[in-house]
């Protein structure tokens, strides 16, 4: 599958980018039938509907999808990112992709 070209986003940028496709990380925090809830790097709550056979297996997720007008996001894809990641870290990456877009 080809995918688009994506921006990075956190849970503040959710309602300017209703349906884009984005790049949003964040930390696991509960799942519930197809619903997975998550913690993003600006500490805000994102749903994500999760596509059919995504496998979450790890504690922190990039998810690859299109912004819903409830500012939750439809899984195109996933990936693992492991049990350790720097949030805080990430989040000011964004920040910045944001104000200077072309390096990023």
């Amino acid at each position: 599958m080809t995918l688009p070209t994506t921006k990075r986003i956190n849970s503040a940028m959710l309602q300017s980018t209703i349906g884009e496709t984005v790049r949003f990380v964040g930390e696991l925090k509960g799942r519930q039938d197809n619903i997975a809830t998550f913690l993003s790097s600006d500490k805000g709550t994102v749903m994500v509907h999760m596509s059919d056979g995504a496998q979450y297996g790890t504690k922190f997720m990039e998810i690859i999808g299109t912004v819903n007008g409830d500012r939750s996001i439809n899984e195109m894809t996933s990936t693992n990112f492991g049990h350790s990641f720097d949030l805080e870290t990430y989040d000011a990456m964004i920040v910045k992709a944001q104000k200077f877009p072309s390096v990023f």
